[in-house]
């Protein structure tokens, strides 16, 4: 059940919510990588929770850039245990998942945005169900 949120803003980039769970409160963070990079200490993998370090960090604003440069925007995704209050200024969570659109240079009728998320297109926005393009891994590789 959501408790409270920290709305999204064009200044933060990024928009939390604090979440009652059965394992208790939990903040879930959303937003532009780096954003919710800089609120990470930790980053899930599939090996399991490891420590993000400087190198992890440059590595995936690394891979951001290199996106960026053909269209791609990341979106990434966090979470950490929370005390009982969503805090003003989250930190200490874990980077758990990112998902990359491609977003159409020209927004007007017709055009979509398509979302890849481990490797496997899906298109939203205007009814279509094929993605064009090939589908392009966004798993997160520190």
């Amino acid at each position: 059940m959501r408790i409270s949120e920290i709305p999204f803003d064009t200044d933060r980039k990024r928009m939390s919510v604090l979440v009652e769970t059965a394992q208790g409160r939990m903040v879930y963070c959303k937003g532009a990588l780096e954003t919710v990079l800089a609120t990470c200490e930790h980053v899930q993998l599939d090996v399991g929770i490891v420590p993000l370090d400087a190198a992890a960090r440059t590595r995936l604003l690394a891979a951001q850039d290199a996106m960026a440069v053909v269209g791609l925007r990341v979106l990434a995704f966090a979470h950490g245990v929370a005390d009982s209050s969503l805090p003003t200024e989250e930190r200490g969570l874990t980077l758990a998942d990112w998902s990359v659109w491609k977003i159409p240079p020209a927004r007007s009728a017709g055009s979509h945005c398509t979302l890849w998320h481990g490797g496997y297109p899906r298109d939203y926005g205007d009814g279509r169900s094929s993605a064009h393009g090939a589908a392009m891994p966004a798993k997160l590789v520190c």
